[in-house]
Order: structure tokens, then sequence, then C-alpha cells
């Protein structure tokens, strides 16, 4: 098998985790009934808790079973970051901590922080990959090739 290419746009791949943690995350965590909070917990199963009945509800419970999908797979990929990159993810994009607070409370100067900040932002890339290639979940992949 032949990979795209391991030189990735790590500034590009970096902006297209911090749209998808932001922005996306968000309606994948409505539609599954849960909350962000709810990403640190290890009762995250990625299986549907309903059966489809029906056609008319059908669509519904595929489109509920694929958000929780995602949900536990964005989960898992963080949980399985390097330590550092798990803490910055946390809390930036669980807890919701703003930057300035969480390179103070990890001892970074904000320009360190930046820096891994945009590592942990590739390396959830890379794992989230994992995650939903494992689970056979159709995703776009966040990375932006060179």
């Amino acid at each position: 098998m032949i990979l795209h290419g391991l030189d990735i746009d790590t500034k590009a791949t970096a902006d297209n985790v911090r749209r998808f943690l932001t922005n996306d995350l968000q309606r994948y965590l409505q539609i599954a009934g849960t909350n962000r909070i709810d990403l640190k917990s290890p009762q995250i199963t990625g299986m549907p808790k309903g059966s489809p009945v029906g056609n008319t509800n059908e669509q519904h419970y595929v489109e509920v079973a694929y958000a929780e999908s995602v949900v536990c797979c964005v989960s898992r990929a963080i949980s399985n970051c390097r330590a550092f990159s798990n803490a910055i993810l946390t809390k930036k994009y669980i807890d919701g901590l703003p930057d300035w607070k969480i390179a103070v409370e990890l001892q970074y100067s904000f320009s360190r922080y930046k820096d891994l900040k945009r590592i942990a932002l590739c390396e959830f890339a890379d794992r989230y990959l994992y995650q939903t290639t494992h689970n056979h979940l159709d995703v776009n992949d966040l990375h932006v090739y060179k």
C-alpha cells in the first residue's frame, strides 16, 4: 500500500483539525446526544444505543449511530495521543480553556505552547485517521498533504 505521502502541511492540517474540533465536532455531539465533557469519559462505546424501527425513523437512527461513532473516534484519538498532546487537546477542546491559560497551567512559554499545540493538532489528525479507518467510517482525512 502506498501512503499519500508523509510530508504534510502542518499549518494547514492544524487549521483543519482546529475547525473540526471547534465546529464540526459540536454538531456530532448534538446528534449523538452527548457533551464535550463526555469525551473524557470511558463510557463512550461507539455502539448505537437504539435499533431501527420502521423506515420513517431509519435515517435518524443511522445518523445518530454515525455521530456516536465519530464522537467515539474523537475520544479515542485524543486519549491515544502523547501526554502533552492529550493535555493540550483536552484543556482546549473539551474543557474550553483559552490558550494563554493552558500555556500557564502547563508551564510553557506562549511561543512554545503554540508550537506544541500545532504538533498536538497534527498528532490528532493521525490518530483520528487511524480510528475512523479502523472503525470503517467514511470521513474526510483532516491532513493536508504538500
